[in-house]
């Protein structure tokens, strides 16, 4: 769990600017950045449902 709202955001930058570069690549027919990207999504599932019990305590 993370501690504070600015570090969860921070994380969640990192993440959506990775999978928006292999999203980007997977259009193009790159099929490993296709894969990069479904993986991705799922961690940022978990960490938008972080950021929906850490937001509520504000």
């Amino acid at each position: 769990m993370y501690k504070t709202l600015p570090q969860l955001a921070d994380e969640i930058k990192s993440a959506l600017g990775s999978f928006n570069e292999d999203m980007a690549k997977a259009v193009e027919g790159n099929k490993s950045a296709a894969q990069r990207s479904r993986k991705q999504s799922l961690n940022l599932e978990k960490l938008f449902k972080e950021w929906r019990k850490v937001s509520v305590n504000l």
